[in-house]
């Protein structure tokens, strides 16, 4: 199986907080719904393989890509797909956006600043404080 490298959210920051052309190409691989509610900022919604290829390939040469999802398990699938199929720089976020979230970083819902994350379903939501859920999951 391939290794997937991984990137914690401190490391993630602190790239993110770098000029332009040396922050990440952020991929968000959740599905729309969860996109929608909240994202990292800078995110690109990439659900599909072939929607991650493209981007990937629309970036600037050797920029370091980083995958992530609620808790790393669909990122890291695909990041693994993405490895197999030659891409390089290709990144999982340790703990996904529900680390994220717990670790008070910002987070968009593409028009300001959120402090809800999707919890994806209610049994993996259970890893996500309840108080970072939106009030219709409640």
């Amino acid at each position: 199986m391939t290794r997937v490298p991984s990137i914690s959210s401190q490391q993630l920051a602190a790239l993110a907080a770098l000029p332009l052309p040396k922050q990440p190409l952020l991929l968000d691989v959740r599905k729309a719904e969860e996109y929608t509610v909240s994202h990292l900022p800078s995110a690109l919604w990439a659900e599909t393989e072939n929607g991650q290829r493209a981007l990937i390939d629309h970036a600037k040469a050797g920029r370091p890509v980083v995958l992530y999802c609620s808790v790393g398990w669909r990122s890291a699938n695909a990041a693994r797909k993405l490895i197999h199929a030659g891409y390089q720089q290709i990144f999982d976020l340790t703990g996904s956006i529900f680390q994220w979230a717990h670790q008070r970083r910002p987070l968009t819902d593409g028009i300001g600043p959120v402090v809800v994350v999707h919890p994806f379903d209610r049994v993996w939501g259970q890893l996500l404080e309840k108080k970072y859920w939106p009030i219709s999951w409640l």
